[in-house]
């Protein structure tokens, strides 16, 4: 039987980055903007009132998410620490193009990112050659998940691709067609706060071994360590 021990994930995607300003999505990271810091810099004393002490920050790598970690690390007290497993979902031959280079250049592809960020199709229905399988981003997701701690609460600090993985991650929403694995939209520095469902870790647990992801050595046997 699972100990009733609940993890609260509190999502947080960076500050506003000159990526943002080119509408360059996916790709290499870029820096804040001078707002962006200011966002992040505002948002970090409302986090600190929290009662952040107990807390562990976990950052994408991208620079953006770093940026944004590091001035509310620096408010708080706690350093983050880089996760390379939530870096955001590769998008192929999109990657790294502006949205108006994008819909020149592969107008195919474009068409159907469009579609995705409109709400109108699943992220099973994405066209995109060169597209990270869902399949595999959902799996590193569920990876992430488990080197997490089993309790607490944990500050997780990412782009717009990664809160809707864990978002669905934790409504047990997979990528399988007809499962309702669509867009959510989140703003800069907006911060969105979920807790694990209960019996969520055995169902984590096996959908992680049927893609067959990297479990540690505490959670293969079912019974977890205290």
């Amino acid at each position: 039987m699972e100990a009733r021990v609940v993890l609260s994930l509190h999502l947080v995607r960076h500050a506003e980055s000159e990526k943002n300003l080119a509408n360059i999505p996916g790709g290499r990271g870029a820096g804040l903007t001078v707002r962006g810091r200011m966002q992040a810099a505002q948002i970090a004393e409302r986090i600190k009132s929290f009662g952040t002490v107990d807390w562990l920050l976990l950052t994408a790598p991208s620079l953006q998410t770093f940026e944004t970690a590091e001035i509310i690390g620096a408010v708080t007290g706690l350093s983050p620490i880089v996760e390379p497993l939530l870096r955001g979902i590769d998008l192929g031959e999109l990657a790294g193009l502006p949205i108006e280079h994008a819909e020149f250049r592969f107008p195919a592809s474009a068409a159907s990112m469009q579609l995705w960020r409109d709400g109108n199709i699943e992220i099973s229905d994405l066209k995109i050659p060169g597209l990270e399988s869902p399949w595999a981003f959902y799996r590193r997701g569920l990876e992430a998940y488990f080197r997490m701690p089993r309790k607490g609460d944990v500050m997780l600090f990412c782009n717009t691709s990664v809160m809707i993985l864990f978002v669905h991650i934790f409504n047990r929403v997979t990528p399988r067609s007809g499962d309702g694995y669509k867009v959510i939209q989140f703003d800069n520095i907006e911060i969105y706060t979920i807790s694990e469902p209960t019996h969520f870790r055995s169902w984590a647990r096996k959908v992680l071994r049927k893609l067959g992801g990297d479990l540690p050595q505490q959670f293969a046997s079912g019974r977890e360590l205290p």
